[in-house]
């Protein structure tokens, strides 16, 4: 508990500021930066530990689910590694304060996806196809990544993307901030790999 209180401070620091603290170069853009922001830090706090709440309580649902036997064996592990990669010990810290605001969205879509597959399989596993072929790239080009350069912005933002589709495939009823589709992600990841 006690840090999760710290990180929640962390990232709703981070939001109120409404800039990377890498980006403040001098001591008196620091201070300025610090003056805008503390007015904001205690409902962004409230806000940020909500957020925590709502994606932790998502969390132990989805984890109670997926115990479950389930209609597919292929969906349920596809959802398990889905899920420890959205909520894992330091993520309210870990994502960017943009980023974290998605993630409740992300969780329900997952918990939709459960509820309807019993009912449609079929319709289940031809989404995961549809999915697979990108997800599969954008995994083995991250770890290359990790083991040299390090993962960059692009990639991270594919990612997001990628959970954005997810959304769209299986729970399209919860709406994307943005139009996606494999289409725009296949344009988008043949555009990183053209750089």
């Amino acid at each position: 508990p006690g840090m999760l209180l710290a990180d929640v401070l962390y990232s709703a620091a981070r939001a109120a500021l409404a800039i990377d603290p890498a980006d403040l170069r001098r001591q008196n853009e620091f201070d300025s930066a610090v003056q805008t922001a503390r007015p904001r830090l205690a409902e962004q706090a409230r806000e940020t530990a909500r957020l925590a709440a709502e994606c932790i309580e998502h969390g132990h649902r989805l984890v109670q689910q997926l115990a479950r036997p389930l209609a597919s064996r292929e969906a349920a592990g596809d959802l398990r590694e889905q899920l420890k990669t959205l909520v894992l010990p330091g993520f309210v810290a870990g994502l960017a304060p943009a980023t974290l605001v998605h993630l409740p969205r992300y969780l329900k879509a997952m918990e939709r996806r459960l509820e309807k597959l019993p009912g449609r399989p079929d319709r289940d596993a031809q989404a995961m196809r549809t999915l697979a072929p990108l997800l599969a790239q954008w995994q083995a080009r991250c770890r290359r990544e990790e083991q040299t350069t390090g993962i960059s912005p692009e990639m991270e933002a594919f990612r997001w993307q990628l959970e954005e589709l997810r959304v769209s495939l299986f729970a399209q009823e919860l709406k994307t901030p943005e139009p996606v589709s494999v289409k725009r992600l296949e344009k988008r990841w043949a555009e990183i790999l053209g750089k």
